[in-house]
């Protein structure tokens, strides 16, 4: 029997009842979970089983930070006390359910959005046909709440400070105003959302929102002054960095470069979709280090499709190098699917920078 367990993601028990639900758990998960189990009923443990001689609360205080996910088969009772001096912060704890030893209950306990613990509630409640026990505002009224939009969307939140507010307005049946500026209205429709909004397709040049009651969706950095202080910003993945680059560019010059065009542009990197260049660049080591440090998607194109690519700024230079008159411009707005370019050309030392951004539908 192992003493400590590689797994992120335990069950832990105090009965021997609980340990035969705690096996219908980790069977249903293709045993992923450590099963911990006390040292008086260690007869009842498997060679990958974790016996455990401390106390419940020493237990958890010393796994709680590596795990991500912690099942207690359980009274609710001694779960909450035995986790009260762990928990730290919505973000970093993980998802707590607790089962009781019978398997009638699942229970969300701890993390129910961020950590995932609604959602694994439900699932250990369908494998071992219990009851889900879920108290979150959002699920019970039937809408994903914002803190998951990044989760379950891929939209990125800025200004998090409004998130409360907007939750507790949406909670309280209160119709907020969604701004489309940029992405579609996939994640609106998909997360409840549709009906308890109104939804535009752009900002009003004279506007004074309330504050807590407009989330909006935009590529763009407001200015300090912006009226959208007391909104909610999402950030969509719609944007198409075409980079051009000297052989032997490094990282950081492309990285400077990305963030100035982008500081004096007002954009947000956040909404940075995929990277696109010429094929020539595909082993670029500079780019690709730049690239995957930032976890960017990245495409490219031969110089005879970049070539075909109606571009604003192209060069005699850049055909005479690479055989296509613009590397930037046209791999954004090819890689875009013909969309808008946002950002012409702009042009340091070893690096040229472009951005486009796919027309709404």
């Amino acid at each position: 029997m192992n003493e400590h367990s590689g797994n992120a993601m335990a069950i832990v028990t105090i009965t021997p009842p609980g340990v035969k639900t705690a096996r219908k758990i980790a069977e249903s998960n293709a045993n992923r979970y450590g099963i911990y189990i006390p040292k008086k009923y260690s007869y009842l443990a498997l060679p990958d089983d974790i016996v455990y001689e401390d106390s419940l609360p020493d237990l958890v205080s010393r796994i709680f930070p590596e795990k991500t996910h912690l099942v207690f088969v359980a009274p609710l009772g001694i779960t909450v006390r035995a986790i009260s001096v762990s928990v730290m912060d919505k973000r970093e704890d993980p998802a707590v359910v607790c089962v009781d030893h019978s398997g009638k209950f699942a229970i969300s306990v701890l993390s129910g959005h961020l950590g995932g613990a609604n959602r694994l509630c439900m699932e250990i409640a369908k494998a071992v046909h219990a009851t889900p026990v879920v108290t979150t505002g959002s699920d019970i009224e039937g809408f994903v709440s914002p803190d998951m939009f990044e989760q379950e969307y891929g939209l990125s939140i800025d200004q998090d400070e409004n998130l409360k507010m907007i939750l507790s307005n949406l909670l309280q049946g209160k119709k907020i105003n969604i701004f489309l500026e940029s992405g579609n209205r996939d994640w609106i429709v998909d997360s409840g959302l549709m009906e308890r909004s109104a939804v535009y397709s752009d900002i009003p040049e004279t506007w004074e929102p309330e504050s807590g009651m407009c989330i909006v969706a935009t590529h763009r950095l407001p200015g300090k002054d912006s009226a959208l202080k007391g909104c909610l910003i999402v950030r969509p993945r719609v944007l198409v960095l075409g980079i051009g680059c000297s052989r032997g560019a490094k990282a950081h010059e492309i990285r400077e470069a990305v963030d100035e065009t982008f500081r004096l542009n007002s954009l947000s990197q956040k909404s940075i979709s995929v990277v696109a260049s010429i094929d020539l660049k595909k082993d670029e080591a500079g780019l690709l280090e730049f690239i995957n440090s930032n976890h960017y998607g990245f495409v490219t194109f031969t110089r005879d499709q970049l070539s075909a690519v109606k571009v604003p700024s192209p060069s005699r230079m850049v055909q005479d190098s690479v055989g296509t008159p613009s590397v930037a411009e046209a791999s954004a707005i090819f890689g875009s699917g013909n969309g808008e370019l946002i950002v012409s050309k702009t042009i340091f030392p070893k690096v040229t920078i472009a951005v486009a951004l796919p027309r709404k539908e």
